[in-house]
């Protein structure tokens, strides 16, 4: 998990990746697959309308969409920490 404190959702640069709109218990959210194969996948998080936040999933496998299922495995415990 990372957390970007000066970073709004929509200013993080996730260009030439994979990029899905999603929401996640009521925030929005940004499902980020990289173009390559390489066992990652990151679900980023709106905190605040100025904050935001990283769950990464990675796999030994270099299964993209594996990550993804991990990621977003881990994203509900995650996000119950983050402030309203």
């Amino acid at each position: 998990m990372s957390l970007h404190p000066d970073r709004a959702l929509d200013k993080l640069n996730v260009s030439g990746e994979q990029v899905e709109d999603t929401s996640l218990n009521g925030r929005k959210a940004k499902l980020v697959r990289p173009n390559e194969q390489d066992g990652s996948c990151e679900l980023l998080v709106e905190v605040t309308a100025s904050t935001s936040a990283g769950i990464s999933g990675t796999t030994d496998d270099m299964n993209n969409e594996t990550a993804c299922q991990l990621a977003q495995k881990a994203a509900p415990f995650v996000e119950a920490k983050l402030p309203r």
